[in-house]
């Protein structure tokens, strides 16, 4: 079977750093008090405006980037402890972890098809970004469920 080019034991720590200020960042910048906002000049590409009024492309604008730091946080926390070798990694660790992702890509387009029947507007817009990290979740539980079963076999 071939290696997976995975990240170091070492580095699932460091994946956790992110992830939690990823979910921190999230969840001060979604209170109705908006604890936390970080409004910057940055680049656009496409804002649609209010009501598409005012559209712009192209161009400098002043936005709160706190929703995207926190998603690339998230993102890179997720993929860094779902990407590292276990302590003892071996072939049967390594078919585990590839019916592991398998398994979450199956549920996650399982939950995307029925939230394209379900969800609507605004609502489908928000499983759609919370889609981009379920596929790490799925993994991240389904391997080391799968890990737990061995181990307790064993």
């Amino acid at each position: 079977m071939t290696k997976l080019p995975l990240l170091s034991n070492k580095w699932r720590i460091y994946g956790f750093i992110p992830f939690i200020a990823g979910l921190i960042i999230f969840l001060f910048s979604q209170v109705p008090f908006r604890f936390f906002e970080l409004k910057i000049p940055v680049f656009v590409i496409y804002d649609p405006g209010f009501f598409f009024i005012g559209s712009h492309y192209f161009s400098i604008g002043e936005e709160n980037i706190a929703l995207n730091l926190s998603g690339i946080l998230i993102i890179l926390g997720l993929f860094t402890i779902s990407f590292t070798k276990e302590k003892n990694e071996d072939e049967f660790i390594e078919r585990l972890r590839l019916e592991a992702i398998l398994w979450a890509i199956v549920i996650n387009y399982a939950i995307l098809v029925i939230a394209f029947l379900f969800f609507y507007g605004i609502g489908l817009m928000w499983v759609l970004i919370y889609n981009t990290i379920t596929i790490f979740l799925i993994f991240i539980i389904r391997f080391k469920y799968l890990l737990f079963k061995m181990i307790k076999l064993n």
